[in-house]
Formats: C-alpha cells, structure tokens, sequence
C-alpha cells in the first residue's frame, strides 16, 4: 500500500479486513483498532415481555454500545425478515400489532469504519382470540380471557354483580335479553369477542 493511500475497513470475525478498490487486501486483528469497535463489554437487548399474545405490542430497548454513531434494527418472523430499521441514535423501538409466530429482534451498532451485531433477543407471539366481557352497569366481573386459536375453551366462572339485578348469563349481543353462555361454559371462536352481562331486575320491596 502507498503511504498516503485510502483503504476501507470491514468488520469481520477474525478481525478487521483492508480493502482497497472491492480487493481484500490484508487484514488486521480486533485489537488493532478496538477503539473503533462499536461492540460493549456485556451488550444487551431486552423486550418488555417474554410472551405475547396476537395483536400486542413489544417494546424493545438495547444499551449503548460505547463508539456507536447509530444502530441498526433486524426483526426476524418465523426466519423471515420483516423489518429493517435504521434508527439513527434512538436505543428503543415497538413492534405493534404482533402476528403469531417466533420472532428474534437483531440489533447493530455502527460507526464510521464498520458495523457489528451487539445482542439479540427472542420472543414467541401466541395465535390467540381475545374474550371480553362487558358487564353492562355491573362490577367485579370476570378479565379477559386469550385462548388460543381453535381450541375450545371454559368461559370465566366468575360472575359479576349489579345492586338491584340478578345476573342471568352472557350474550353475544350488548341489546339481547336473552342469554346464550352460561359461566364455565365450553366456548370456541375464529375472532375477538365481547360478550354482554345479561340482568334481570329483581322485585321491589316494600
């Protein structure tokens, strides 16, 4: 190499790669140059659950890796790669409305003379169907239930009160008086669903 010349730097595992005009033509190893190493000591990158369920949201957070300029975002679906992102210097990201699947979130810091993977993180999104339920004036009613996709579940057993009414059941629909679940019943669908508390006044007393 003439003294003087430009090369360019390329990350590699062994070490450090000079290229000049696309030929590779020597390498250096790591600690030559660790001070533009983008890499930290203990890197990290973490999602705020472990679990999800199909429509969540994930937030993911990575530390600051010491030399960094900026980062780089891989999400991976199923060993599918949906989403490349340049983030610039922001060390946080949400993935909204997750579809099922096992997903593995890649981060990269980069600098002026390379760019290296600093952590990743893996999570499982369930294929589920949200069950709500919509007391209808009362309280302390059942929570939300997310079964998983085409298996049949048991409704919530709990049953919830309304001073002056008698609890009777649920209903699919918010307007119907009459009841089509029954608490602990078996129950199966292919999308969300909100059932409605079914009241029935009870008599006055003098």
């Amino acid at each position: 190499i003439a003294k003087g010349a430009k090369v360019n730097l390329l990350k590699t595992k062994d070490g450090w790669a000079l290229i000049n005009h696309d030929n590779v033509i020597g390498h250096l190893p790591s600690y030559y140059l660790k001070e533009y190493d983008p890499v930290p000591a203990t890197p990290t990158v973490s999602a705020d659950k472990s679990e999800y369920v199909q429509k969540d949201n994930a937030t993911i957070t990575w530390t600051k890796a010491s030399g960094a300029s900026s980062y780089q975002l891989r999400v991976f679906r199923d060993c599918t790669l949906i989403e490349n992102k340049n983030m610039g210097t922001k060390r946080s990201y949400e993935l909204t409305s997750l579809e099922p699947g096992k997903y593995e979130i890649q981060v990269y810091a980069s600098n002026k003379v390379g760019s290296s993977e600093i952590a990743r993180v893996q999570f499982v999104v369930k294929d589920v169907y949200r069950i709500k339920y919509d007391l209808q004036g009362g309280e302390n009613g059942p929570e939300m239930q997310t079964p998983i996709y085409g298996q049949v579940t048991t409704l919530s057993e709990v049953i919830p009160t309304r001073s002056g009414y008698t609890f009777l059941g649920w209903s699919t629909d918010s307007k119907d008086k009459f009841v089509d679940y029954k608490p602990g019943d078996s129950f199966i669908s292919q999308n969300d669903v909100t059932l409605y508390a079914v009241w029935k006044a009870n008599d006055a007393t003098l």
